[in-house]
């Protein structure tokens, strides 16, 4: 017979009881058995039927408060059929219900078939009483990791089994063990939870200086673990009663290089690290905030060029604006000039370009003496390429020798102008890097074609917003051949809007603005060595994060640039970004 077992609490009675003694199992020779319990008030036992008075009975069925016992007394079960019933004792509206079970003749009783564990393992205690002989067995998929400690013999049989760590941290397991005798059988289950792991580090990370220096670390953890020291070899790891001690070298970067100490735990996927930062020689020369002055970004065309070293040209279509290229003080600004696009050549001529909508286009050149600006024209493109045309960039001196470069959108493709002997030569095109299935770039100030010498013949430079984000190099312009030399960090949301190139201490470098789109786009700028072109390497990345003089993000379309100057021993990198309204100058030193 199953009676249902409820708990009702509706005054202000109080019974205190073990979770345990609400059962109460008889083995078969039967006997007496103690419910010991706790009330603030005057207690009774309320008797359901009278169906087990022949074989059990209780004493007493009332009683005050305090702590008080019962008795309840069983008579040997001769039979084959197990048999049970229930009484509720109350106390001033507050009841439990106890159960009282007896195994039938030959049985075996176990106190607790089910049991949890946690990841990291523990121990299952089974309680076993009987008056018959019995075995006991694992599951074969447990077997390994659920295994016998010992057996005591008492009134009662205590078995005892470990449950080994589970070494997983996404799949829970079970077990089952199975108490036998003859026909009779008890099922006990084991679960296991995934195993949590738990990290106690000193500190989740340092920073050391350019210079060199040491730190320490400690590592504690809920499982056994191993310190890995930094695959790097300038970090040396020595360790001394569980703290590791690291020596750091002086840096050979310009940029922060980083050491990872990772702790691996025997538990796979439950591992933990600590982080070890190292300045590098890279300088924040200045920077400069342009939100409320004549250079701010005012559409999506922004370019940033050098003028005889001393001065950066700022252009907005609208306005020229000239800075101390030492400091970033705005020297003056130049209005009334008509131009979309602006770069300057290496012999001091700012090159002013119109936006050719898939129709002709005017190129001009023009000297700046204060705010007098003398305007010249260059050259006419005639529309021979579907697209539109900007983004212009210059090498050499155009009124003798050089070269003019701009990128058509749209149809991808690159346009030079070449000037022998003051003479212009009518323009050569190509696509650019056909063969890297580059995606649409609706607008040229979205990209850029860089001319990586004085000649069409020394080569290309391109970068773009077009899906691939990368640095490529055209090795070849007569035959139109590409190379992708360095891919960017750049996704959607941030594109390629300016390249430039320099040599500096027998190395050759490329750096590529990568403008945001959205506010909160970490691009920033990069500084690519490109000596080989093989075996490009990222020497340093100027994140948006890390420039302060940001005020607040102001457009939404992506304008930017960059120089690259060497000078006095050392390397200049200029970068403007129309997004965050901001110019930066990092000083690289001779190392």
């Amino acid at each position: 017979m199953t009676i249902a077992c409820q708990e009702i609490n509706q005054t202000n009675g109080k019974i205190d009881i073990d979770e345990a003694a609400l059962t109460q199992q008889f083995a078969t020779e039967g006997g007496v058995l103690e419910v010991r319990f706790t009330t603030n008030t005057d207690w009774n036992v309320q008797q359901y039927n009278t169906q087990h008075y022949s074989w059990a009975s209780i004493n007493p069925t009332s009683g005050e408060a305090g702590e008080n016992v019962i008795y309840v007394t069983a008579l040997k079960n001769e039979t084959y059929d197990g048999r049970e019933f229930a009484f509720a004792l109350n106390a001033a509206g507050a009841s439990k219900e106890i159960k009282v079970v007896q195994k039938q003749k030959d049985a075996l009783t176990i106190t607790k078939n089910a049991f949890a564990i946690e990841g990291t393992g523990g121990q299952v205690e089974i309680e076993v009483v009987a008056n018959i002989d019995f075995s006991y067995e694992i599951n074969a998929e447990a077997a390994e990791w659920v295994t016998p400690v010992a057996t005591k013999g008492l009134e009662s049989t205590k078995l005892l089994f470990d449950v080994a760590m589970n070494k997983s941290i996404d799949t829970a397991r079970e077990a089952t063990i199975t108490i036998k005798s003859g026909s009779f059988e008890e099922v006990i289950s084991v679960s296991q939870d995934v195993f949590v792991p738990e990290w106690e580090l000193s500190a989740p990370d340092v920073w050391i200086g350019k210079d060199g220096g040491s730190c320490e670390f400690t590592f504690k953890a809920n499982q056994n673990f191993e310190v890995i020291a930094p695959a790097v070899d300038w970090v040396k790891m020595t360790e001394s009663d569980g703290t590791y001690h690291f020596e750091i070298e002086p840096s050979t970067e310009y940029d922060t290089r980083v050491a990872y100490v990772n702790a691996i735990g025997e538990v796979p996927g439950a591992d933990s690290y600590a982080v070890i930062y190292q300045t590098g020689h890279a300088e924040m020369y200045w920077e400069r905030s342009i939100l409320n002055t004549s250079a701010a970004h005012t559409n999506n065309m922004v370019n940033l060029s050098l003028l005889n070293e001393d001065y950066l040209v700022l252009g907005n279509s609208s306005v020229i604006t000239l800075m101390d290229a030492s400091n970033g003080e705005i020297v003056t600004s130049i209005e009334g000039v008509a131009y979309h696009s602006l770069c300057t050549d290496d012999a001091g001529h700012v090159i002013l370009g119109t936006f050719g909508d898939y129709g002709g286009s005017e190129i001009y050149y023009a000297t700046i003496n204060g705010t007098e600006v003398d305007v010249k024209h260059l050259a006419t493109y005639d529309g021979g390429i579907w697209s539109r045309l900007s983004n212009y960039r210059a090498a050499g001196d155009v009124t003798k020798d050089g070269i003019v470069t701009a990128f058509a959108s749209v149809s991808q493709y690159w346009a030079a102008w070449e000037i022998n002997d003051g003479v212009v030569s009518p323009y050569k095109c190509g696509q650019i890097a056909p063969e890297a299935g580059l995606g649409t770039v609706w607008y040229p100030g979205y990209g850029v074609v860089m001319p990586m010498g004085t000649k069409l013949s020394d080569g290309l430079a391109y970068c773009a917003y077009d899906g691939v984000y990368a640095l490529q190099i055209c090795t070849d312009p007569a035959n139109n051949t590409w190379k992708q030399v360095f891919k960017t960090f750049s996704t959607w949301a941030e594109g390629g809007s300016g390249v430039d190139v320099a040599e500096f201490n027998g190395r050759k470098y490329a750096a590529i603005q990568s403008t945001t789109f959205a506010d909160g786009a970490d691009a920033g700028c990069y500084l690519v060595d490109i000596t080989d072109l093989d075996n490009a390497k990222l020497v340093y990345q100027l994140n948006v994060w890390e420039i302060s003089a940001i005020e607040q993000y102001t457009a939404y379309d992506g304008g930017g640039d960059c120089r690259l100057l060497a000078k006095d021993d050392a390397l200049y990198l200029y970068a403007v970004d129309g997004n965050y309204n901001v110019v930066t100058c990092v000083k690289f030193p001779k190392l």
